[in-house]
This record gives C-alpha cells, structure tokens and sequence, in this order.
C-alpha cells in the first residue's frame, strides 16, 4: 500500500468519526447559543478541507470551503443558526458521506454535482435565504 492510500484511508476513517459527532452537533444548534458548538463544527469542516487540500479532492475541498466559510460567519456572530441553515449544514455532511463512500469504493470522488448545495452556502453565507 502506497504512502498516499495509507493516507487516503486514515482520512476515511476520521472523517467518518467526525462527521457522527458533527451529526448530533448540528441538531444541537439549532437549539444553542453555544459558541463552543459552532467552533467543534467549524474545525470539523476545516479539517476536512485541509486534508481534501493536501489529497487533491477538489470536490470535497469545494464543499467543505463552501461550509466552513458560512460556519465561521456564525462563529464571528454575524447571525446565528436557523433551520435553513442546520438543515443546508446537514446536507452538506451528507454529500461528504457520499464522496468518502465514493472514495472507499474506488478511490474517485464520485459523479454527483454538490454546485447547487455550494451555491446555496454561499447565499446562506452572505445573509441570503435560499
């Protein structure tokens, strides 16, 4: 096994661990002013983009910009979570379950398109309403 396949699948394997805390922590916010909780979940995000970064997944580093980005908006206190938003977050920890299923099964990150999910971060990200 290759130096960046051992990579490859250490990363699998803790973004999976992430992402089922991340689960939970996203339906908590929509309940909590906790800054704490949008901190976990902002490194979760940038974690992922820097490791997607560093293995050339442009799509999951692409989605998980577009994540981070409206996250730390939140973090920075610009507004807060609503249910647009968690439930916008959740699909976007969704897609990443689906590029990492891509990944394990055959190393490529998978022929869906998350353009409209980006879009609609970026919209959320600016005050938007999607």
């Amino acid at each position: 096994m290759s130096e960046m396949d051992e990579a490859l699948k250490e990363f699998l394997i803790e973004c999976q661990e992430n992402l089922s805390r991340v689960d939970l922590e996203l339906l908590e916010l929509e309940k909590s002013t906790d800054p704490e909780l949008v901190k976990s979940i902002f490194r979760v995000m940038h974690t992922i983009k820097g490791s997607a970064g560093f293995l050339g997944l442009s799509k999951l580093e692409k989605l998980t910009h577009a994540g981070e980005n409206l996250l730390s908006k939140i973090r920075d206190g610009q507004f807060k979570a609503n249910q647009q938003i968690t439930t916008t977050l959740l699909q976007v920890v969704d897609a990443i379950r689906l590029i990492l299923a891509s990944l394990e099964k055959d190393g490529s990150e998978g022929n869906i398109s998350n353009d409209s999910l980006v879009e609609n971060l970026h919209i959320l990200a600016e005050g938007g309403s999607i």
